[in-house]
């Protein structure tokens, strides 16, 4: 916040746009230091400086009456929605209870179907329940037992675990939605032991390529985020700085292989993101299941 840390209104508006872009139900969940960080990387543009300027100058009441900070406020929420949003589903709101459920199952049935329950709360995961079992022997079978798993942009992705195969390895997943980072890490203290993964969530901002020193892995996981972390860029920039950025022997990264209105791409495959692979000197392997690709991808160090 070096731009702004002078400014007392700047300070306080922009505590009153993340409290009001927290009201809307489906932002509700991500948690106020993402939004704000999120509302501060628009504001950095230069091509924002007119917003920016009237954030800093005018009283929060004048403000929201203000044409062209209205049109600003939509675009944030557009690219909220499109990064965030477009992933979740009506019964984000149940997972707490989900895991209240987890926590009275007496036996193995129950418990399973929950975790069942609770991947059924994301779109992506939904999307790919069936199909934990085989996505995960596919991968393992081509860069083994891993001591060590990291999981970026996890979404639900942590509750596919007990379908894995194995145990006896840790798990750090990175998510920026403050409430599913609890989420994930009230379930580990519980389960943990019980399903044999040592594991935890930390935050992550997704749009900006300085990882934490615990994103070393053996294998990476990188589900259906290069189209997150590419919105509003251009030639793929973020996502070259990621694969080369990320210590892992191992990334797997998906794309979706349907549209947004569901309808199958006529070629799924991502021909961009293999001539970048062959560029960096990096070997893959490739698999798709009914609505996902994905890319075994082994670094070279």
């Amino acid at each position: 916040m070096s731009l702004f840390d002078n400014t007392n209104r700047m300070k306080t508006n922009l505590d009153l746009i993340v409290e009001d872009l927290l009201k809307t139900k489906k932002f509700s969940r991500l948690g106020k230091d993402y939004v704000e960080i999120f509302l501060l990387s628009f504001l950095n543009k230069n091509k924002f400086k007119k917003e920016r300027m009237l954030i800093r100058n005018l009283d929060y009441r004048k403000l929201v009456k203000n044409a062209a900070y209205k049109r600003f406020l939509k675009i944030v929420k557009r690219v909220l929605h499109a990064t965030y949003g477009v992933f979740q589903v009506k019964d984000a709101e149940k997972r707490e209870a989900i895991l209240n459920l987890m926590k009275k199952a007496k036996d193995e049935d129950t418990f399973k179907n929950e975790h069942y329950e609770m991947l059924h709360t994301h779109s992506s995961s939904r999307e790919r329940m069936e199909y934990y079992p085989e996505v995960y022997r596919k991968i393992f079978s081509i860069c083994g037992k891993p001591n060590r798993v990291i999981d970026i942009g996890c979404g639900m992705n942590p509750f596919s675990l007990i379908f894995i195969g194995f145990n006896n390895f840790d798990y750090v997943c990175f998510e920026f939605v403050s409430k599913d980072i609890e989420l994930v890490n009230e379930y580990f203290k519980y389960f943990g032991k019980k399903i044999g993964i040592n594991g935890r969530a930390e935050f992550y901002n997704a749009f900006k390529n300085d990882y934490p020193e615990t994103a070393i892995s053996d294998v990476c996981f990188f589900f259906k985020m290069v189209d997150v972390i590419e919105y509003g860029s251009k030639r793929h920039r973020r996502t070259e700085a990621f694969i080369k950025g990320i210590n892992s022997k191992f990334i797997v990264v998906s794309f979706a292989t349907k549209t947004v209105s569901a309808k199958i791409m006529n070629n799924p495959r991502r021909k961009w993101f293999e001539v970048m692979l062959n560029r960096l000197g990096h070997p893959y392997d490739y698999f798709e299941i009914d609505n996902e690709c994905f890319y075994v991808v082994k670094k070279s160090f």
